[in-house]
């Protein structure tokens, strides 16, 4: 499937995000989407650093990226938000999440995982 970094990254974090919520067969069926999409998530991590390196930027003990001259300071921010729009093909195979047994999934959660995931 075609899809953007960025979008795979907001799905990856939204699954990090119910992981302790859903049981059973859903379970394994993300786990096994998280797994697909790791190799993204490994990729943009990589990317990342080495772009605030190249910005020569520095990152906080809370996860904060300073770029202290403002002209690198926006030409990271614009090649972050390439990173994030670069589109990309992706092997997934799309699970279905049966919502009775997932009650605590929220429709921020669906917004964020409908392109990666059936629900029902």
């Amino acid at each position: 499937m075609k899809t953007t970094q960025g979008k795979i990254l907001t799905a990856y974090t939204a699954l990090m995000r119910i992981r302790k919520t859903v049981r059973g067969r859903d379970a394994l069926d993300l786990f096994h989407l998280k797994n697909q999409l790791q190799e993204n998530i490994d990729f943009q991590s990589e990317e990342e650093s080495r772009l605030i390196t190249e910005y020569g930027g520095n990152v906080t003990p809370e996860g904060m990226i300073l770029i202290a001259d403002d002209e690198q300071r926006a030409e990271f921010q614009k090649a972050m938000a390439e990173l994030r729009n670069m589109e990309v093909d992706v092997k997934i195979d799309m699970p279905t999440v049966n919502m009775e047994r997932n009650p605590d999934i929220t429709m921020e959660d669906i917004e964020q995982l409908h392109e990666f995931i059936n629900f029902k």
